[in-house]
C-alpha cells in the first residue's frame, strides 16, 4: 500500500506530523513503515525554511526503500539552474535572471550554492523518474497523458529518468512547438499551459 505525498516545498514540519500520524516511525534517521510505503510526487524545494531537511527526509526513504518518488518542476529547475549549458559557455541551463533566482533564492541559501551539499542534491534530483507506471497506480506530478509519455520516452532510460538532462534542459527553452517542450509543460509543470503561447517554467514555476 502506497501513501501518496506531493509539493512539501520545503516544510519538514508539515512532513513530518502527516508520517506519524500514518504510524510511520523514524529509526535510524529513515522514516519508515512496516507495510505501507510513500510515494513523493516531487517539489521538495523553494519556498519553505527547511529545505535542506525536507529534502533529506524524502532522499533518505527512497535510498533505504521505504519510498518512491517523481520529479517535480522545482527539481527540474535546480538541475537546470545549476548545470552550465555547454553549447553556451559562462551560461546555464535555467538563465541566472533576477526572476528565476527569486524563486530559487531560499533554497539556495539554504543549502549553500555550488556547496558539496548542493552538488549532491542536485545528483540525487537528477536520478528521479519523470514518471512511475506501478502495478494498478500511475504516477506523475501534474498530468498523465499517453502522448506526452511516449515523446518523453525518446528521453529516458528503462527507469523514465533523463538519459541527457542538458538536451531536456536545452529544448525545453525553444518554443512551444517543440514536442519534448511540451510533453515537459503537460507532465511535470503545468497542463493549461500548453495552450499559451509562453516559455516552461518561466511562467509556471
Amino acid at each position: 500500500m502506497y501513501d501518496l505525498i506531493g509539493d512539501i516545498h520545503g516544510h519538514a514540519a508539515e512532513l513530518k506530523s502527516p508520517l506519524a500520524k500514518m504510524d510511520y516511525e523514524e529509526i535510524e534517521g529513515v522514516w519508515q513503515h512496516p507495510e505501507r510505503k510513500v510515494i513523493f510526487l516531487g517539489d521538495f524545494v523553494d519556498r519553505g525554511p527547511e529545505q535542506v531537511e525536507t529534502v533529506n527526509i524524502a532522499r533518505n526513504m527512497v535510498e533505504n526503500g521505504q519510498a518512491l518518488a517523481v520529479m517535480g518542476n522545482h527539481e527540474f529547475n535546480a538541475v537546470a539552474w545549476a548545470m552550465e549549458d555547454p553549447q553556451n559557455p559562462g551560461q546555464y541551463l535555467r538563465p541566472h535572471i533576477q526572476k528565476n533566482l527569486k524563486q530559487h533564492k531560499a533554497f539556495l541559501e539554504q543549502v549553500g550554492e555550488r556547496s558539496e551539499l548542493h552538488r549532491s542534491m542536485i545528483e540525487w534530483f537528477k536520478t528521479l523518474p519523470v514518471y512511475l507506471d506501478l502495478p494498478g497506480l500511475r504516477v506523475v506530478h501534474v498530468c498523465w497523458h499517453p502522448d506526452y509519455l511516449r515523446i518523453i520516452s525518446q528521453y529516458t532510460d528503462d527507469q523514465n529518468r533523463f538519459k541527457n538532462f542538458c538536451v531536456s534542459c536545452s529544448e525545453r527553452t525553444s518554443n512551444m512547438t517543440v514536442p519534448l517542450f511540451l510533453s515537459l509543460v503537460a507532465l511535470i509543470s503545468n497542463f493549461q499551459a500548453i495552450s499559451y503561447p509562453v516559455k516552461m517554467f518561466e511562467k509556471c514555476g
